[in-house]
């Protein structure tokens, strides 16, 4: 999609405050009227929502206004995972009266939790805002030339790696190839998994996501139903082991690649009930991934729309866990200081090394803020800014959001820079896939880890297939 000139922003951006001026407004006067009127149901919290709503759509209001919105951006990624996570998921449980969750009543908490939410907003796109990373079309002229065959070799040496480390994974676990094939439906779990799980073994599967990719993006998998076929088989690999999430990153960062490819951006007639059918999926997999994991044993398969829904939300509750963090923090528990940066250091090293090994304990301080017993497991359940907070509090919270906003513009702008390039649009699919992960765990190490396998070896792989171009005669700088 072409971006409109500077002389077109400056004409529309008069246009575009007033249209953002009349949206806040009309947002103010309807939670306004609710606050006013619907105490008992959680009006002031509401008003909160749709302001904090309004100030996550401004940037997107811009765009639309000034012509200059692209659906591939990530930050209209961003835009639709905070909505969902701190302003749907929040809405919905007020309309429902369903705010108990692992035992304990979140009532309290929302309030706190929506306040750092707009903070958390403003410096997020105030961090978008800084123009960090080349200047689009100021890399065209020095393109790096790349070979495909040696691509589609690498691509294919990435799916043995894999299929060689899955194996060896469930043969030193003890458990069947059953396991990675809807156990329980199709396969089975096989053996009594009473061997040592190695998790760099288990975790070698993620890179399925990119070499699917890289063939893709070689031309290795050029017919449709080649492609459906792949992406089908490892969607049954990630969804019989459970890996529910990563179901999404595929998804999003194989179909963005092919409209990239194709130059194209999909139409609402498309892009609607793709997300509908992936949102349902999503939650329909959060109660059937019980039936997979256990072999058949518990859970099942069945599709309630309500039960479903509920599932697709249920991730979206790292919000309330979030606002209970805050309560504890730092009146009971102590800021964690450079800790969460330092374990990104250690966090390679097997246990089984360095059975001292300390652990991420602000991780078990989210279920202990929680102080049920069924909140003991929760694990990574806060959104990344939660770990933020962790750290130094708002100043941290405001700064790590920044900085993060300012990473996600850089990726724009990356990709900009030379929006034919076949790598960068491959490369611009599967950070934006991937920021699914970054956005809703707070764990520095763990999605710095993930992002080593599934970002990582596309990387490694086009440095190892490309090389720098000279400039073509007469092909000038934008």
């Amino acid at each position: 999609m072409p971006l409109a000139s500077p002389t077109a922003d400056r004409s529309a951006a008069p246009a575009a405050r007033r249209d953002a001026v009349w949206i806040l407004a009309a947002v103010l006067a309807c939670g306004w009227f609710v606050a006013r009127y619907g105490q008992a149901f959680m009006g002031p919290e509401t008003l909160l929502c749709l302001v904090v709503g309004a100030v996550i759509l401004a940037p997107v209001a811009v765009r639309l206004a000034t012509g200059t919105f692209d659906l591939f951006e990530p930050m209209v990624l961003v835009t639709g995972l905070y909505l969902l996570y701190f302003v749907v998921g929040p809405l919905v449980r007020f309309s429902m009266d369903d705010m108990v969750f692992v035992g304990y009543d979140f009532e309290q908490v929302y309030a706190g939790a929506l306040l750092a939410v707009l903070v958390v907003a403003g410096s997020l796109w105030a961090g978008y805002a800084v123009p960090v990373g080349p200047r689009p079309g100021s890399m065209v002229a020095h393109r790096r030339s790349w070979d495909p065959e040696a691509a589609r070799r690498l691509g294919w040496g990435l799916v043995v790696l894999a299929l060689v480390f899955m194996l060896l994974w469930a043969r030193i676990a003890g458990r069947s190839l059953g396991t990675f094939f809807l156990p329980g439906l199709f396969g089975s779990m096989g053996g009594g998994g009473d061997g040592p799980d190695i998790p760099y073994l288990f975790l070698a599967i993620e890179w399925f996501t990119p070499a699917l990719l890289v063939l893709v993006i070689a031309g290795a998998l050029r017919g449709p139903w080649s492609r459906a076929a792949a992406i089908l088989l490892i969607t049954i690999v990630y969804v019989s082991i459970g890996f529910r999430y990563r179901v999404v990153i595929l998804w999003i960062a194989f179909s963005m690649l092919l409209y990239l490819k194709a130059g194209k951006r999909p139409r609402l007639a498309v892009l609607v009930p793709a997300v509908m059918g992936a949102f349902l999926f999503v939650g329909w997999l959060a109660w059937a991934r019980l039936f997979f994991r256990s072999g058949g044993a518990n859970g099942g398969l069945s599709f309630q729309l309500g039960d479903v829904v509920q599932g697709a939300l249920s991730d979206t509750r790292v919000f309330e866990t979030f606002g209970a963090v805050m309560q504890v923090v730092p009146q009971h528990v102590d800021y964690v200081g450079f800790d969460p940066l330092g374990y990104l250091i250690i966090l390679p090293i097997p246990r089984f090394l360095w059975p001292e090994k300390p652990l991420p304990m602000w991780l078990y301080d989210i279920g202990g803020s929680i102080g049920t017993a069924e909140s003991v497991n929760l694990g990574a359940a806060v959104p990344h800014f939660g770990e933020y907070y962790f750290m130094f509090g708002w100043p941290g919270m405001a700064l790590g959001s920044f900085l993060f906003g300012m990473g996600v513009r850089w990726l724009w702008r990356w990709y900009q820079a030379d929006p034919g390039d076949s790598w960068r649009q491959l490369l611009l699919a599967i950070n934006t896939g991937f920021l699914f992960q970054a956005v809703i765990r707070g764990y520095l190490a763990q999605v710095f880890q993930e992002w080593c396998f599934i970002v990582l070896p596309a990387i490694v792989i086009m440095r190892m297939c490309t090389r720098p171009a000279p400039p073509a005669p007469g092909n000038a700088h934008a």
